[in-house]
């Protein structure tokens, strides 16, 4: 379920991108996932995606920390298969890390989701 990267369906709207940052909670069986946005939209954002970091980002990209959803990991399936959302390639591991890395210093993602939330991957010295 980790790195799942999904869209809403819509003809109607411009949806953006959301992306599964964690595994299943443990105790709450829920994953954590944040979405894109425009960084025109989110000039503040402590995590830009550029271009070629996954193959939907085609500008550069701001997270939206202000915003994530807990989604238990059966829904998101269901949602797949009943085609509301759109399924795109996995995000990469380096991906992750960097939407993890910007959460963890976003001062925009609330305290309650830090438990959902992997640990950030320690720089080398």
């Amino acid at each position: 379920m980790r790195g799942t990267a999904i869209k809403l369906k819509s003809a109607a709207i411009q949806s953006h991108l959301w992306i599964v940052v964690s595994d299943v909670h443990p105790m709450k069986g829920i994953v954590l996932a944040f979405n894109l946005t425009d960084k025109a939209n989110y000039p503040g954002c402590c995590c830009t995606l550029n271009p070629g970091e996954h193959e939907y980002i085609q500008k550069a990209s701001a997270v939206r920390y202000f915003s994530p959803k807990l989604w238990k990991p059966e829904q998101i399936a269901a949602k797949i298969k009943d085609g509301t959302f759109v399924q795109y390639k996995n995000a990469s591991a380096a991906l992750l890390e960097k939407i993890i890395a910007g959460a963890h210093n976003s001062e925009d993602l609330d305290p309650y989701y830090l438990e959902f939330l992997p640990p950030a991957k320690a720089k080398g010295p």
